[in-house]
């Protein structure tokens, strides 16, 4: 006895059984990145913008995907887990779907591509900004700055500025990614996370006003 049977899969973004299947009127882009090596020991497929696949895991109880990279929040379906690699070539790949020059602004807010990559904010989204926050205690002996940074990526290195006149700046905070050191100056705390810093600097007794600033560079 022989023969064969077919299944067929009903389309649906997704569908009753949960699944993205596309039809031959309507194809189904799954936004991937071509096979290439993305982190881990094998090639994989990154997730590009606006991939049906992001977040669309809802049963997964994985903890990691095929890379051994952590699962963020909702896993996403496939081998590949977007936001797990702090490099700019992959993070411009997720961000979209292309490389992303450092001094460009893809979505024109006034900050470059590098800024938005070191902030943890979204190239293509105006209103995405993460500022540097600034608090002056009340006795004016110590100024507290919080900003956003990411703090595993290897290809980044962040300056902290000061300045009573925007003319003269002096360097009170430093941190290389490429060797993971932070160095402030006598009179200045720091504190790190992997998101975010916090500097406390106590030398602004009797200054009037101040000015702070933070640089970004690529190595």
């Amino acid at each position: 006895m022989s023969g064969s049977a077919a299944t067929t899969i009903p389309s649906g973004l997704p569908n009753a059984q949960g699944s993205y299947v596309g039809t031959t009127s309507s194809p189904l882009n799954a936004k991937l990145a071509p096979l290439n090596n993305y982190g881990g020991h094998t090639q994989t497929m990154a997730l590009l913008r606006g991939s049906p696949a992001l977040n669309a895991a809802i049963s997964s109880t994985s903890a990691s995907d095929q890379r051994i990279y952590p699962i963020i929040g909702t896993a996403d379906i496939g081998a590949y887990e977007a936001g797990t690699i702090n490099q700019y070539a992959i993070w411009s790949l997720e961000a979209v779907g292309s490389s992303l020059s450092t001094t460009g602004d893809a979505d024109n807010d006034g900050n470059s591509n590098l800024l938005e990559y070191a902030s943890l904010t979204d190239p293509l989204n105006s209103n995405s900004i993460n500022h540097l926050l600034f608090n002056r205690n009340a006795a004016g002996t110590q100024a507290t700055l919080s900003f956003a940074t990411r703090f595993n990526a290897t290809d980044l290195s962040y300056a902290i500025q000061c300045s009573n006149n925007l003319s003269t700046w002096s360097t009170i905070y430093t941190y290389d990614g490429a060797t993971q050191t932070g160095m402030p100056t006598l009179g200045v705390t720091v504190s790190t996370s992997l998101t975010s810093t916090t500097l406390v600097d106590t030398n602004i007794t009797s200054q009037e006003k101040l000015f702070y600033r933070m640089q970004v560079t690529k190595p």
